[in-house]
């Protein structure tokens, strides 16, 4: 699961949502391969707890949202005698299908960043709508093989900071003693905090030192400078993404599209007073050139960085109850070919084939999407080119 093209044609690279799914062997065709069936079916679908493991909305509460929007499949029907796209190496083989993770009609999104997973294996993207956008959050279920859409938090502030340009990017669950949430950075010097229906828990606005924390309902303040809503700002503050480690007091802001650096909050919203990183080369451990995305890894019980301009993860050791750690650890280079490719955007993790294995799937400006062991060697990878 990741990005793919959307209506920007080749030059958006990972701006849009595609699925890429797993096939098993044939047992009919030893040369061949087929999809694993979904529970209760057999349709050929994939099931995403087959492979990925970990009760977040109760069900009487989700039946109070807007239902899924049915989706008119026929504009995107294929031609049924071309041949299955197929991906990947080895024993890793996947296969791209263009019907599931559909987007409303004419939403033409010229980006569509934040993808999640919840432990109801509800998939969830985060993107600009450029038809409505009062939308900017939308859910896919496993019940309908991931078809149809639901609409979250429509018309309400998270979706306000956003333009063709800049806007709703990171998007990052946390598991919390209190319940499961996500943490959203916009781009446009927004942070906001939501429950899984998309409501506003909290927001800050501006830079880190003197940005305004709100709560739920009041109006987002104007620059104070331009009189203006709030803004990306390249190389001085332009949020990217949030990391969790999980039950943390603390949660990690990467001001990738900004200065370079790691601002640590707590989980009700306020700035720790902590910053790290700052502007540095591939020859300084700790230092960054486009942290786009910060996230914890399961496998090492790390934070890692997607340094990405710097072609590799950086790790590090933090702390459950003291903001001031970040502890470099280790780095793996990501120039997989050795030509100046692997501009890594994210480091996601499933566990597949076996329980309690974790993989890292790490997408890449060049729309490369590479998974990787315990190691953090390549097992596959696929060009979306």
């Amino acid at each position: 699961m990741g990005d793919r093209w959307n209506d920007g044609g080749r030059g958006s690279v990972g701006n849009a949502s595609y699925v890429w799914l797993p096939l098993q062997k044939s047992t009919s065709d030893p040369s061949g391969f087929t999809m694993p069936p979904l529970s209760g079916g057999g349709d050929g679908s994939w099931k995403v707890s087959q492979y990925l493991r970990r009760p977040i909305v109760p069900q009487a509460e989700l039946e109070r949202e807007e239902k899924p929007r049915a989706v008119d499949l026929q504009p995107q029907a294929l031609d049924p005698h071309a041949a299955p796209l197929i991906g990947g190496t080895g024993d890793w083989k996947y296969q791209y299908m263009p019907l599931k993770l559909q987007m409303p009609v004419n939403s033409s999104p010229p980006y569509s960043h934040g993808l999640e997973r919840d432990d109801e294996d509800n998939l969830y993207l985060t993107y600009f709508d450029s038809a409505d956008p009062d939308r900017c959050l939308l859910r896919w279920s496993p019940s309908d093989g991931y078809t149809n859409y639901t609409v979250l938090g429509h018309g309400s502030e998270l979706c306000k900071s956003g333009d063709s340009s800049n806007g709703p990017h990171g998007l990052r669950i946390a598991r919390e003693a209190s319940g499961t949430y996500f943490y959203h950075a916009n781009n446009n010097q927004a942070l906001f905090k939501t429950d899984l229906l998309g409501n506003v828990l909290w927001s800050v606005y501006g830079p880190t030192k003197n940005g305004t924390k709100l709560a739920a309902g009041e109006e987002p303040p104007l620059n104070s400078r331009t009189g203006k809503p709030h803004t990306c700002v390249h190389g001085s503050y332009c949020p990217t993404w949030f990391g969790a480690q999980p039950n943390s007091n603390y949660i990690y802001m990467a001001d990738g599209y900004g200065n370079d650096q790691i601002h640590v909050y707590t989980t009700d919203g306020k700035y720790t007073g902590h910053t790290v990183g700052g502007k540095g080369d591939n020859t300084t451990h700790g230092k960054f050139n486009i942290p786009h995305s910060i996230s914890w890894d399961p496998r090492r019980s790390q934070m890692v960085v997607s340094d990405r301009a710097n072609h590799r993860f950086e790790y590090f050791n933090i702390s459950k109850t003291d903001p001031s750690v970040f502890d470099y650890v280790s780095t793996s280079t990501m120039d997989i070919f050795s030509n100046d490719t692997g501009l890594v955007c994210n480091a996601r993790f499933l566990s597949v084939r076996e329980p309690g294995t974790e993989f890292l799937v790490a997408p890449t400006l060049e729309g490369w999407v590479f998974i990787l062991d315990a190691a953090n060697k390549v097992c596959t990878y696929r060009s979306l080119l």
